[in-house]
């Protein structure tokens, strides 16, 4: 694995059409994909190798800001992508498929002063119960997740929101299935509308 990357933030000028080096952050290993959460991008994910980095973005003044690490969780083999979804930290694995963390933030809690009142990242479901070679990752609903695969398949997990075992509580279930025949690197999610032509075509 890589043993060294950096995390660039910019300052983007739409006017100018400009970007503006603003900050450089060495890491220890390859910084493979990038994702904020929570009301203003309070926090920012890293998916660095097979580790996810939990900060907490700090603005002060200006363009002056820290970047206050608050928790680290091996996840997987390497990770290819990562999506938020609320409170959640979707990582779609090289090898290990999709798995589901979950930021608990403890500033209300007196026992939360052992660790600063820092937020913490607890494991969530997965789909380990069977071999997905993840490309790419869309959160369709805060419980449904697509996933395309290096086996040409696309998939939708589902994640149970109030788990009454612990099976449903780390397990994700795949409601749907199909194997396009060809494989699928990247997807977006939206949609496409087309305007009836004033004519005869369609």
């Amino acid at each position: 694995m890589p043993t060294s990357g950096r995390l660039l933030i910019f300052k983007v000028q739409p006017k100018l059409c400009r970007l503006q080096l603003i900050q450089s952050f060495p890491q220890g290993g390859a910084v493979t994909s990038i994702g904020t959460l929570l009301a203003n991008h309070k926090y920012l994910a890293l998916a660095i190798n097979n580790r996810i980095d939990l900060y907490l973005f700090n603005l002060r003044y200006g363009d002056n800001f820290d970047l206050v690490l608050q928790d680290q969780r091996t996840a997987g083999t390497y990770t290819q992508t990562v999506k938020t979804c609320g409170s959640q930290i979707v990582v779609g694995d090289l090898m290990k498929g999709l798995i589901v963390l979950d930021i608990k933030e403890h500033n209300h809690l007196p026992q939360s002063r052992a660790n600063g009142g820092r937020a913490t990242l607890s494991e969530g479901p997965s789909s380990s119960h069977c071999n997905v070679w993840v490309n790419d990752v869309l959160i369709l609903a805060i419980n449904r997740y697509l996933v395309v695969d290096k086996e040409r398949n696309i998939l939708i997990f589902e994640r149970q929101m109030h788990p009454t075992n612990e099976i449903e509580r780390f397990k994700l279930r795949t409601v749907s299935q199909i194997n396009y025949g060809e494989e699928i690197t990247s997807a977006v999610l939206g949609s496409l509308t087309t305007k009836a032509s004033s004519g005869t075509g369609p």
